[in-house]
C-alpha cells in the first residue's frame, strides 16, 4: 500500500471559505472528507483499493491517500481507513451514508479486521442536497453536475466505472502514469466536496435571514417581477424555474448572483375565475339552483328557495381576476383555487401588490420561504 500525502494549495478566499463553511459542521482539525474506489458495487465479490482524507491540521489542509498496489493489499487498506477516520468527529462524504461506509464495513469484517470501527458521524451530502434538486435546477444530483452547477472545474475525465480496467491493469504493469490517473480522480473527488458547502451556505442563508425588503420591479401582462432584498448576501448565483406542480403548469422563475444580497423572482399572471374557500362551512346553507352561498342568519330574507347545508367543497365565493400562483396561505392574503383540494393557490394580483406594501419582515420572509419549499 503506498501513502500519498500533500498540502492543498488554496488561495487565502478560499482557504477562509473552507474554514467557515467546516466551523459549522464542528472543530475543523475534526471534520474529514473521505471518498473511496473499488472495483464494482458489490460489498461480497468487489474490492477496495484507494480511500482519500481531507483534513486540516497544524494550520493547513492536507490531502492523503492509501493505493493499493494490488488487491492482496485490501487488509491494510481497510485497516488504515479506521485508524485514519479514528481522528474525526464528522466525515463529511457524498454518498457515504449509502455506499462508502455500507462498502467499508462489509469488506472490514469479510477481511476478518480487528481495526476497531471508527466512531464518527457521518454528514452526506447527497442526502443533505437531494430535496433541494428542484430548486436548483440539476439534471439529476450526480456529484459532476453539481459541481458544474455551482462552477467547480475539474482535470479528471473518467468516471469511478472506467477507472476499474485502468486499476485492474496499474495492478499488473504498476505503470506510474495510470497511478497518477487513479490519484487525480480520487484527488478531484474530494477536493470538491468542501467546495459543495457553499450550498450549505446558501441554503442556510435562504432559510435564516430575514427579507428586508420585497417589491415589484416590472410588470407585464402575463407576468410580475418581484426584487427581494435579503439581510445578508448569498454566495452563489442561480438561475432556475420552479414548478408549482408536479404537472409544471404554473412554474416561477428564480435568480440570485452570488456575493449579493439581491434577488428576483419571476410569477406568472393568470385571469382566470377561482374561489375561495371558507373555513366555517356549518355557518352557511348552499343554493344549487346559483351554485352560490349564504349565511345562515340571512337565510330568511331567500323566501321559498332550494337550500342544503353548506359542505366544505362547495362553500366558496368565486371571483374572476389576475392572480399570481403561490403554495400556501399567506397572513393578510386571501387565497383561491380552482377546487379545494388543489396544492397550488392563487393570490389576488390587486389585493397582493398591496399587501407587499403594507406586510411586514416577517410576512415577506414567510412568503419567500414558502415559494422557494424552505
Amino acid at each position: 500500500m503506498k501513502i500519498i500525502k500533500r498540502p492543498v494549495v488554496l488561495m487565502a478566499e478560499e482557504k477562509a471559505e473552507w474554514l467557515e463553511h467546516i466551523a459549522r459542521l464542528g472543530d475543523p482539525e475534526k471534520v474529514f472528507f473521505m471518498d473511496i474506489e473499488t472495483t464494482g458495487f458489490s460489498r461480497t465479490y468487489d474490492s477496495v483499493y484507494l480511500t482519500g482524507f481531507l483534513y486540516y491540521e497544524g494550520g493547513q489542509f492536507f490531502l492523503e491517500q492509501h493505493l493499493a498496489s494490488d488487491l492482496r493489499d485490501e487488509p491494510e487498506i481497510i485497516d488504515a481507513f479506521c485508524g485514519r477516520l479514528s481522528d474525526a468527529d464528522r466525515v463529511v462524504t457524498f454518498n457515504g451514508d449509502m455506499f462508502d461506509f455500507p462498502f467499508m464495513e462489509s469488506r472490514r469484517k469479510m477481511m476478518h479486521s480487528t481495526a476497531p470501527w471508527p466512531a464518527v458521524e457521518s454528514v452526506d451530502l447527497l442526502r443533505r442536497y437531494r430535496p433541494y434538486q428542484t430548486l436548483f435546477g440539476w439534471e439529476n444530483c450526480r456529484l459532476k453536475t453539481i459541481e458544474r452547477a455551482i462552477g467547480v472545474d475539474r482535470e479528471d475525465v473518467f468516471s469511478g466505472g472506467e477507472l476499474i480496467e485502468v486499476f485492474e491493469t496499474y495492478a499488473l504493469q504498476q505503470d506510474p502514469d495510470l497511478e497518477k490517473v487513479l490519484l487525480l480522480h480520487n484527488y478531484e473527488d474530494i477536493l470538491n466536496i468542501p467546495r459543495l458547502l457553499r450550498i450549505d451556505a446558501f441554503l442556510d442563508r435562504l432559510q435564516k435571514t430575514a427579507v428586508e425588503e420585497m417589491s415589484v420591479c416590472g410588470t407585464g401582462v402575463d407576468t410580475l417581477k418581484l426584487r427581494i432584498v435579503l439581510a445578508e448576501a448569498l454566495p452563489l448565483s442561480l438561475e432556475t424555474d420552479l414548478p408549482l406542480d408536479k404537472k409544471g403548469t404554473d412554474v416561477l422563475h428564480f435568480r440570485t448572483e452570488a456575493f449579493s444580497p439581491v434577488l428576483f423572482l419571476t410569477v406568472p399572471v393568470m385571469h382566470r375565475l377561482l374561489f375561495h374557500y371558507l373555513s366555517d362551512p356549518e355557518q352557511y346553507y348552499y343554493l344549487p339552483e346559483s351554485d352560490s352561498i349564504i349565511h345562515k342568519s340571512l337565510a330568511d330574507t331567500l323566501g321559498p328557495v332550494k337550500k342544503r347545508k353548506a359542505t366544505a367543497k362547495n362553500c366558496r365565493i368565486p371571483k374572476e381576476g389576475d392572480f399570481l400562483p403561490g403554495r400556501m396561505e399567506q397572513e393578510g392574503l386571501h387565497t383561491f383555487r380552482t377546487e379545494k383540494k388543489e396544492p397550488v393557490v392563487y393570490y389576488d394580483k390587486e389585493e397582493f401588490t398591496h399587501w407587499l406594501e403594507t406586510c411586514c419582515i416577517e410576512q415577506k420572509t414567510g412568503f419567500l420561504r414558502s415559494v422557494l419549499q424552505l
